[in-house]
């Protein structure tokens, strides 16, 4: 499993590459160095995220198994302080907000440039939209009453990702696209 974690996260790297590309192609738009940094932050804090389970949750799982019960009570109070900063807050709040920052902008900057259909740039909106009402499941660990709609992560963030691979499809296989890029740089 701990390998398992770890090729996830660092699968993420790429994204960061193409948040930088991005930016670098897009530069003549105001806002894009902005976006830019909001993706490479969402990239990153999703990968420590991730990695929590690799370099730290198996140090706490012996520490439980080898414990005596006052050490394996201290080591659940650990993983829950661990898991709610790395993974509630860094992993899925900052990273993910981030991410939905960087989709709203990248489809604005899509809108501008007028390189592909306008409803890719409103499906990444609309996309975005769901994935922000994720957010509630992790008010949801602090404030338990806060409504929840449970279907959110997971519909926002295959839309999400859809939404990623229909852009990168378009810009890969449209001539005035890649002109549009090739010319930037």
């Amino acid at each position: 499993m701990i390998f398992t974690w770890w090729a996830f996260a660092i699968l993420g790297l790429p994204l960061l590459i193409a948040y930088i590309q991005l930016g670098k192609r897009w530069k003549n738009i105001s806002f894009m160095s902005w976006a830019t940094t909001l993706g490479i932050i969402s990239g990153i804090a999703q990968i420590i995220g991730l990695l929590r389970w690799v370099f730290v949750v198996p140090v706490l799982a012996h520490t439980f198994v080898n414990g005596d019960e006052a050490t394996q009570k201290a080591t659940v109070v650990a993983f829950q302080v661990v898991h709610q900063f790395g993974g509630v807050l860094l992993g899925e709040h900052i990273g993910q907000l981030f991410t939905i920052a960087w989709t709203v902008l990248v489809s604005i900057a899509l809108l501008h440039l007028n390189l592909m259909p306008k409803w890719i740039s409103y499906f990444g909106m609309g996309a975005s939209v769901i994935y922000l009402f994720a957010q509630a499941e992790l008010f949801a660990t602090v404030i338990p009453a806060f409504p929840v709609w449970g279907l959110a992560g997971f519909i926002g963030s295959t839309l999400w990702l859809v939404w990623l691979i229909v852009v990168g499809v378009y810009l890969m296989r449209n001539k005035e696209a890649k002109t549009e890029l090739q010319s930037a740089n």
